[in-house]
């Protein structure tokens, strides 16, 4: 006994074309995310009167900052009590970013400036340190990111660096921290003279969130269903 060719068989086969279209089309990606800072504290011993300290921050434009995703955020930002600048209290600069599918590339550069003038009619000795703390954590599926430190003096005769890496290339995720100083940096400002300690920070990630194929489970769920409607079909008798 044979079976009708009726409107199930119609709507059978689109059906099919359609579900596999749906779970074929949406590709899942495995979203990799940053989140990096620098933390400085400037603690400075002198007792003169005529010693005027300002600080400032700036974050450079393109060409040295930059964000390059094919679906992807970054947002930088600086803690506050930058302006004006307070000694002994830590001023940061952050990034933090999210990769949502494909090719990921950001790198931002701040600059910090720490400045001195003599004002009075005196020499004044200063001591100057420069306390930091770096952070780098990444999570997701591939991500590399950085936190870099240069720290120079005017004439770059009291200068260091330091880094630190957070890199994952499989469903994890990874933070570090690592806490530094300059060191004592003593310097003598004769009247009407001035020195500068400025501390650059660059904060550069790359990320990649790449498709997930469907589990196993879901495809034997479609073949399941898929099934449970061609057996409807074969169940619906001929119409005489």
């Amino acid at each position: 006994m044979g079976f009708a060719n009726n409107g199930s068989a119609r709507f059978f086969y689109p059906t099919v074309v359609a579900i596999l279209s749906v779970f074929y089309g949406q590709q899942a990606h495995a979203v990799s995310v940053f989140s990096n800072y620098a933390t400085l504290t400037y603690s400075v011993s002198s007792s003169a009167d005529g010693l005027d300290i300002d600080g400032s921050f700036e974050m450079l434009g393109s060409p040295d900052s930059f964000l390059i995703a094919d679906n992807g955020t970054v947002t930088p930002s600086h803690g506050a009590g930058l302006f004006p600048l307070t000694l002994d209290t830590p001023l940061s600069f952050s990034v933090s970013g999210q990769d949502n599918a494909g090719e990921f590339k950001s790198q931002h550069y701040g600059v910090f400036s720490l400045n001195f003038f003599n004002s009075s009619t005196a020499v004044i000795n200063v001591d100057l340190t420069l306390n930091y703390i770096l952070h780098a954590a990444v999570a997701g599926e591939t991500a590399d990111s950085d936190v870099y430190l240069d720290y120079y003096n005017s004439d770059y005769t009291f200068n260091g660096f330091d880094s630190l890496n957070a890199t994952l290339s499989v469903p994890f995720s990874e933070q570090f921290t690592v806490n530094g100083s300059s060191g004592v940096f003593s310097f003598s400002l004769n009247p009407g003279e001035s020195e500068t300690l400025s501390a650059d920070v660059k904060i550069a990630s790359t990320m990649l969130a790449a498709p997930v194929p469907l589990p196993a489970a879901v495809w034997s769920f479609l073949v399941g269903l898929l099934g449970i409607l061609g057996f409807k079909k074969r169940k619906q008798p001929t119409i005489a």
